[in-house]
Formats: structure tokens, C-alpha cells, sequence
């Protein structure tokens, strides 16, 4: 199995380049290149492995994997029958013609492609040769085998219409993709049932849709388009880790295969949520739905058992769809809270996404501590903090220093990535939309973030009123401006530490 480039020539496809199945970016990329290029009247990358389409275009649009494959078969079969009709008029030509004066380029390909084939009967057959002299310790024995070997090798290759051009590299790519070499388990145990990855996106697609599609209305939730998302996204993860496959060109296919469904999602929208995974990530909700379908991509990758994944499916749509937003029915006071990774965007793009991925998960792990200690609810995170909301502003200090305290211990044990976070705390009565939070006090500590430094815990005038009844102490800073708002304000810089000693 590999990767095809294959180019529209005279209304019919033709093979152009072959890549290994590592290299379908390489051959993206090629693809492109020609597109631009105006080479060709169409071009096409085929994945011979899951039957799918990587990328093409012609005057017509995306051409189908079936059509590409139908013509690259119709061509092979037009050439051969060309060939013969080509040989049996040129068959006294050639035996008239004088030995002396051969046509080169014939020669030349003759030969080589039968260095081709015997370099690779050699190979087989010395291989061969030094296991059986291994195992048996007879040279005869070791010798007949070899011998024999290397003769089916040249007969199977015969009886297969074998391009005896294909170069040693080639050959040994597609042998070591046959045999499994480096496969996973779970890899072996996908492609031995004969399932392929397009056909393992599709079945956990089509549950969704048996799950959730009303046929009376012919229309699923709307909040269940994200739900879907998500869920393949997990399976797009289970399926990058057994079989090493770009998680690119799975998404790729995975948004195909949901634009083509029921659900009709545009392609651009499941890439656009794809790419920002991660910050999806960081709601209970959506992790929930991400990592049910990791699971059951793996529980289906080993039974295929469709009954099991149609009700798995079922399940993780009842709990996506009964989950309930916490919305307060009046506009109670909360405390708000904000933190934010100091220098984040200019440290990330400097030590890159490594770095982002350790500083990230540090700071949510130690912020969700915090919350989980002290009953706080994640309203959102902010891509580099998080916002969170308190009964009450002790609650909201609390989990700060708690936070603060664990990204102190992470700074300890990781001194060469040692990282500061700041936090900004208010205190009132937020409107409540949807599990969302706005109004005076989110912006105000917003405001407070924005004029505190890293290692800080700050807040508003309003939230330290209730604070210093706690016996916290703070630092005042005074004649502080907060953009929206008039006049001239206070903020109350927590001795946070002091705080944790004592």
C-alpha cells in the first residue's frame, strides 16, 4: 500500500509519483506545487491504504477515489493492449533489423528491469538463505530453499503484472507495509479484519447520526454538531496513536466524511475546531465527549463489533445532550476570578509548542486544584488562563493561593521552564447567560489582572472588603486606572504568601 500522485492527462489519470505512506504531506505539498503551477489539468493524491482522496482538484472539482482508480486501471489496460498491438506490428521490423544497431532506450529499459527484479530475487534469496542455514545448519538444505525462493519470487511477480521498474526502495516500503514491520498491535489487528481507517471514521460517523438524527423533523440538535466533532476528534487521536498516521490527513478525511453525512458540518468548520482542540479541551464537557471517543474508537478497533459502538455512540450523545448549563436564576453576588500565564504568546514562540503543552497543562492543573478544593466553577478558559467564579471571595483567594502554591512547586522541580502566573479577583453580581458570566465585576477583574505583575494575587476594592475580615493582609496601590470604567480606583495586592506560612 502507498501514497499515489497521480496527474490528468488527455481526460485520463495516470500514475505520476509514489510516496510511502509516511510521506502523504510530501505528497500534498507536490500536489499543490503542480496545481500552481498549471502542470497538469488536474492532479490527485490517493491513499491506497484507506481508499480516500488527500487532495485533488480538477476543472470539475474533487474527482472520487473510485473514479481515479477506475481510470488508472482502464489506462494500464489500454497500454497493454497497445503494447501487444505495438510488438506484433514491429515483430518483423525486429527480426529484420541487424544486431548491430539496437534502440537504445529499449535496451536500457530492459535491462533495467531485469537488474530491478533480480536485485530483488537476490535480496529475497540470500535472505532466505541465511535463515534456513540458521535454523537447520545444513548448507544443501539452506541453499534448495533459496533457490526456490527466489524462483516464486519471480513467478509471483510475473502472475502480478509486477512493474519490474519499481525501484529496491520502493519495493522494500511496500514488502515491509505488507509484512506489518513496525506495526502496532492494534494497527495489525485494523488492517488484518480488512477495515480500513476511512471505513473506522465512517461506522463511528454513522452511529452519531443513528443516535441523534430525527427523522420527523430530518434534523439532529444543533448542539450536537459540535458534540460530533469532538468525538471523532478523540477517535482521530486513538487512530494517530496505534497506527502513526498524520493527524492532519485524518482530519482531512474526517471532515469529508462528516460534510458528506447527515449532519452536513462544512469541512472548514470541523477543521477550524479541530485546530483549536485544545482549547475545547479545557471544559469538563467537551474533554468528556473527546475522550469517550478515544475509548470506544479503541474498544471498536479490536471487537468490530457495530452493535457495541452504535450504543456506545448513543450513550456519550445522552450525556452530551443532558448535560445542563448552570444557570443562576437571579443575579446572585459572586467573586470572579482570572489567572493568566505571564509573557505566554512571546515565551511560546520562542521555545515553541513543547513548551506550550507542559506550561499549559502545569497552570490548568494547578488552577483546577484550586477550584476543585474550594468548590469554584470553570466558566472558560482563555487559551493562556482561565475564569472561574466563587460563592464567596475567601473561596476565590483561596484557590488562588492554591494555585500559586503548585505553580511555585512546579518552578522548584522544572527550573529551566519556570513560568509566573498572575491573578485578578473582583466581587458583585455578574449576569448569568447560557453558563456564561458578564457584566461590572468580570470586566473590573479583568481590569485588576491587567495591572498586576507574575507571582501576584490582586483584587478590586469591592472583593478586599471582604477579604481583610479574613485576617489577610494586602499592599494598596492607589490612582490606578481601569479602562471602561471612570475614576480613579484601588487594588489590593495579596501578601499571599505570608498567607500560606501562617
Amino acid at each position: 500500500m502507498s501514497i499515489d500522485l497521480c496527474i490528468l492527462r488527455q481526460g485520463a489519470w495516470e500514475i505520476h509519483s509514489t510516496y510511502s505512506p509516511g510521506e502523504s504531506e510530501k505528497a500534498v505539498q507536490d500536489a499543490i506545487r503542480y496545481k500552481q503551477e498549471k502542470a497538469y489539468t488536474g492532479v490527485v493524491v490517493i491513499d491506497d491504504r484507506t481508499k480516500s482522496v488527500l487532495y485533488g482538484y480538477t476543472s470539475s472539482g474533487k474527482p472520487a477515489f473510485d473514479t481515479v482508480v477506475k481510470s488508472l486501471k482502464e489506462g494500464k489496460k489500454n497500454l497493454r493492449v497497445q503494447s501487444m498491438q505495438t510488438n506484433m506490428k514491429n515483430k518483423p521490423a525486429k527480426q529484420a533489423a541487424s544486431p548491430s544497431t539496437p534502440n537504445p532506450i529499449q535496451t536500457n529499459s530492459k535491462l533495467n528491469s531485469v537488474m530491478s527484479v533480480s536485485m530483488l530475487s537476490l535480496i529475497i534469496a540470500v535472505t532466505i538463505f541465511m535463515v534456513l542455514l540458521n535454523v537447520f545448519n545444513d548448507l544443501t538444505s539452506a541453499l534448495v530453499g533459496a533457490i526456490f525462493t527466489a524462483v516464486s519470487a519471480l513467478i509471483a511477480f510475473k502472475i502480478a503484472n509486477f512493474d519490474p521498474s519499481t525501484s529496491i526502495e520502493t519495493v522494500a516500503k511496500i514488502v515491509a507495509t505488507k509484512m506489518h514491520i513496525g506495526a502496532s498491535a492494534e494497527a495489525l489487528d485494523m488492517e488484518n479484519d480488512n477495515l480500513s481507517i476511512k471505513d473506522h471514521i465512517q461506522n463511528v460517523v454513522d452511529s452519531a447520526v443513528q443516535g441523534v438524527w430525527n427523522e420527523e423533523q430530518e434534523e439532529a440538535p444543533k448542539e450536537s454538531a459540535l458534540g460530533i466533532i469532538l468525538l471523532c476528534s478523540g477517535v482521530i487521536e486513538h487512530i494517530h496513536q496505534a497506527q502513526n498516521y498524520k493527524r492532519l490527513v485524518l482530519i482531512e478525511m474526517a471532515s469529508d466524511i462528516i460534510e458528506d453525512s447527515k449532519f452536513s458540518i462544512p469541512k472548514a468548520s470541523t477543521v477550524a475546531c479541530y485546530k483549536n482542540i485544545l482549547e475545547y479541551l479545557a471544559y469538563p464537557r467537551y474533554s468528556s465527549m473527546y475522550d469517550m471517543g478515544y475509548q470506544l474508537s479503541k474498544k471498536f478497533s479490536a471487537s468490530k463489533d457495530t452493535e457495541t459502538l452504535n450504543l456506545q455512540v448513543s450513550q456519550a450523545f445522552e450525556a452530551w445532550s443532558s448535560h445542563q448549563d448552570v444557570t443562576a436564576s437571579h443575579n446572585a453576588a459572586a467573586a470572579i476570578l482570572f489567572t493568566d500565564i505571564v509573557d505566554f504568546t512571546s515565551t511560546h514562540q520562542d521555545r515553541g509548542d513543547n513548551w506550550m503543552m507542559r506550561i499549559l497543562n502545569a497552570h490548568n492543573d494547578a488552577v483546577r486544584e484550586g477550584l476543585h478544593v474550594t468548590g469554584g466553577r470553570e466558566i472558560k478558559h482563555t487559551g493562556d488562563g482561565i475564569m472561574a467564579s466563587f460563592q464567596s471571595v475567601k473561596d476565590a483567594l483561596d484557590a488562588a493561593i492554591v494555585a500559586q502554591r503548585k505553580i511555585n512547586e512546579f518552578n522548584i522541580a522544572h527550573e529551566s521552564e519556570r513560568f509566573e502566573v498572575r491573578v485578578g479577583i473582583s466581587y458583585g453580581e455578574p449576569v448569568h447567560i447560557g453558563g456564561d458570566l458578564f457584566g461590572t465585576p468580570v470586566n473590573k477583574a479583568a481590569r485588576v489582572l491587567s495591572n498586576t505583575h507574575g507571582e501576584e494575587i490582586a483584587m478590586s476594592s469591592e472583593a478586599w472588603l471582604e477579604a481583610k475580615s479574613y485576617g489577610y493582609t494586602a499592599k494598596e496601590t492607589t490612582g490606578v486606572e481601569f479602562k471602561g470604567f471612570d475614576g480613579i480606583h484601588s487594588l489590593f495586592k495579596i501578601n499571599w504568601k505570608e498567607a500560606e506560612q501562617s
